[in-house]
């Protein structure tokens, strides 16, 4: 957890150095145009990335109460000779 809040402060302080960079050297409207398509950009594949996660979570949840379900059910049963 430590090294992606890390990771996360390294990307924003780099992300802050070079939005001054730019706006020494290019005109108003191409940043507001860049700025705006990275804020769009990212917000898709934050959104991507927690839709894939949230639908790992619910397969390895709905796996784990299959095979918890199944240990239930095949325990009960009596063996067969």
């Amino acid at each position: 957890m430590s090294l992606s809040s890390g990771l996360a402060n390294a990307g924003y302080a780099m992300g802050t150095v070079f939005s001054v960079m730019f706006a020494q050297h290019l005109p108003q409207r191409r940043m507001l145009v860049v700025y705006a398509s990275l804020l769009v950009i990212g917000s898709v594949l934050t959104a991507a990335a927690q839709a894939g996660r949230s639908r790992s979570i619910r397969r390895s949840v709905a796996s784990r109460q299959a095979r918890t379900a199944g240990d239930r059910c095949s325990g009960s049963l009596p063996a067969s000779r």
